[in-house]
């Protein structure tokens, strides 16, 4: 191992490649994890469907029921209490009232923040794993 302030010895490969060798109609880039969706006779739906919704689960939480559902997931509303439930004999310390605040804010109106803001980044996701021949059906 050469020391630091030495030349090393090792050759260095050029990074340069001939473009006309590259296979056509075959895309670069995406995630390499979920692979990309082939169209025609040999695709890969469904392999591709498992592990977009193992990915989509990962990065985008709750989101990615979308996968599954095949349609925007809506997450269930939070049934409301009985109205003495916080009253001063049924909750005396307010401890309930905090629990159903608190299950109101997070099951609630943040879940569906979150899913609004990351779906642009998810459907930049499918959009991105599509091979040339998916791309071009699509538009």
């Amino acid at each position: 191992m050469p020391r630091r302030n030495q030349e090393s010895k090792a050759t260095t490969v050029p990074l340069t490649t001939n473009t006309n060798t590259l296979v056509p109609n075959v895309r670069k880039g995406g995630i390499a994890e979920i692979g990309f969706l082939n169209y025609g006779e040999n695709n890969n739906l469904q392999d591709f469907k498992r592990k977009l919704s193992i990915y989509s689960f990962r990065q985008f939480k709750i989101l990615g029921h979308m996968i599954e559902l095949e349609e925007y997931f809506v997450p269930p509303d939070i049934s409301d209490p009985n109205p003495n439930a916080f009253d001063q004999y049924n909750d005396p310390l307010g401890g309930l009232r905090v629990i159903y605040i608190e299950r109101l804010m997070r099951g609630g109106e943040k879940v569906i923040y979150e899913m609004q803001s990351n779906r642009t980044a998810l459907y930049s996701v499918i959009w991105g794993q599509l091979s040339s021949e998916s791309d071009e059906k699509v538009i």
